[in-house]
């Protein structure tokens, strides 16, 4: 796991918390790990269906008992706070953020840290 967090920060890629029941993953010491080496994180519920939506509740549960704020959960980020994180070399999204979106500040985007 210390190989995969380290590769997650490195290529500025999100952690995804599961919140479906029979997963409940990454568990609560290894978020603490990725949070301490400055990893970003999705709260994701792994729905297959409507009812499961709210699985995205214990993925959010399991963020907040690890200390993780919504300002390292990219899916807690404002549409702008998501663009400025995108434009900054994150998320396997080389080339779109806010010049893409078409925003008049195509120079400096702050990263999501400075929001």
């Amino acid at each position: 796991m210390e190989v995969i967090i380290e590769m997650a920060v490195a290529n500025g890629v999100a952690l995804e918390t599961n919140g479906h029941r029979d997963r409940l993953d990454l568990p609560k010491v290894w978020l603490e790990e990725a949070d301490i080496r400055g990893a970003w994180f999705a709260a994701n519920s792994d729905a297959h269906r409507v009812g499961e939506l709210a699985n995205v509740d214990n993925a959010v549960s399991t963020l907040q008992r690890a200390g993780i704020g919504p300002g390292r959960v990219v899916n807690a980020l404002t549409w702008d706070g998501l663009l400025d994180w995108m434009a900054s070399g994150n998320g396997q999204t080389r080339g779109i953020g806010r010049s893409y979106a078409g925003s008049s500040n195509e120079s400096g985007a702050s990263s999501p840290e400075t929001i």
